[in-house]
């Protein structure tokens, strides 16, 4: 089975972390690692900043029992 088509992604992701307390709203990619509590420490606004500064906030969620949205059933990582 295919997984969720990228806009219903995108619609759920600013969902979830805005349930967790992060608004992304007028926000760059590389900032959600930031927003999540996880240190940047690197040049902002490349391409390589800004898909770490996601995963780094997706994880940060996950591991505070965030649904992962990575799980074909969202449910929570085992070892989150």
């Amino acid at each position: 089975m295919a997984g969720p088509r990228l806009p219903f992604l995108r619609i759920r992701t600013a969902i979830l972390f805005k349930e967790n307390g992060i608004d992304l709203k007028g926000k760059h990619a590389c900032d959600v690692g930031e927003l999540a509590g996880v240190p940047f420490e690197a040049a902002k606004h490349t391409a390589l900043a800004d898909a770490r500064g996601i995963a780094a906030g997706f994880v940060a969620l996950i591991r505070r029992g965030a649904p992962n949205l990575f799980l074909s059933d969202g449910a929570v990582s085992p070892s989150a």
